[in-house]
């Protein structure tokens, strides 16, 4: 069994949404029925498939795998007509120019209502596996914790009960999990061991695994394709980043999660994005 949802968060730029990829092709061949969620609107994944982008509506990719971009608008509408029933209602209230500033300085609420979508594709909709292609580092980490936090606001009534029903199924580690990203590099490996530090007992339970994305290979021992004298400074080049890489590895290796790197694989998607994907739903596995 694997895990309902999974959040890929990390620093931004290190391929949170390549690993997301990854995830998705690896669940969709295996049959099951998935969706890449992306967050804040972003809309990478569908050009890749050569599919028009679409806010707030799934947009098939190929069999059994679909991606998603979500907004906090697009939510909060949804969330807002949902408990009023009727959409002139959400209009007259959500829409004026009283309310539109405070809702968007609302503390937590474009989180929350981006994760309240996701339980709703998980609880109402069906989705047998989703993949959150999350924010960066600190906004990834606030909207896992974004039920929580408008429950400890609202304390009572509708908005905090509905959070505590999201909230539920979020902090459950056998529902949940999260995979930290990097790469092997000086910032975002000590952006990865802040963050570990900053997640919550149970985050670190959720977390099954840390991925350093784009890991050196070494570099060919062949017969050179260039001049001899290029060829030595291009290996020359590549030693000297794997071995730099060696001691980033090191750096992380007092993280007490399972690791796993994955090479620069090449354009999407390709037989080793596939291959590699069944790696990391292993280790999704592994944990449960």
């Amino acid at each position: 069994m694997i895990p309902k949802v999974v959040f890929i968060t990390g620093k931004g730029g290190v391929g949170k949404t390549s690993i997301s990829l990854m995830l998705g092709l690896a669940a969709a061949k295996r049959g099951i029925r998935t969706v890449i969620a992306e967050t804040y609107g972003a809309n990478r994944i569908a050009p890749i498939f050569q599919k028009n982008p679409e806010e707030y509506k799934t947009v098939l990719l190929e069999p059994n795998l679909y991606t998603i971009s979500l907004t906090a608008s697009k939510a909060i509408e949804e969330y807002a007509i949902m408990q009023l029933k009727f959409k002139r209602v959400y209009k007259l209230i959500f829409e004026n120019r009283f309310a539109k500033p405070l809702i968007n300085a609302a503390p937590g609420l474009h989180e929350a209502v981006q994760l309240g979508k996701i339980y709703s594709m998980v609880e109402r909709e069906g989705w047998e596996f989703i993949v959150v292609d999350a924010p960066a580092t600190g906004h990834g980490l606030s909207m896992l914790s974004s039920a929580q936090t408008m429950m400890d606001l609202t304390k009572v009534g509708p908005m905090y009960e509905s959070n505590a029903i999201v909230n539920e199924l979020f902090q459950d580690p056998r529902k949940t999990a999260v995979l930290l990203v990097t790469l092997l590099e000086e910032l975002p490996v000590k952006e990865t061991r802040e963050l570990w530090h900053l997640l919550t007992p149970t985050q670190q339970r959720q977390t099954r695994a840390l991925i350093s994305n784009k890991k050196m290979l070494t570099p060919p021992a062949g017969s050179p394709s260039l001049p001899l004298a290029n060829w030595q400074h291009f290996t020359q080049a590549l030693l000297e980043k794997e071995s730099r890489q060696k001691e980033f590895c090191k750096m992380l290796q007092d993280l007490p999660l399972s690791q796993q790197s994955i090479p620069h694989l090449g354009a999407p998607p390709n037989d080793n994005w596939l291959a590699h994907g069944e790696i990391l739903l292993s280790l999704l596995e592994d944990a449960t």
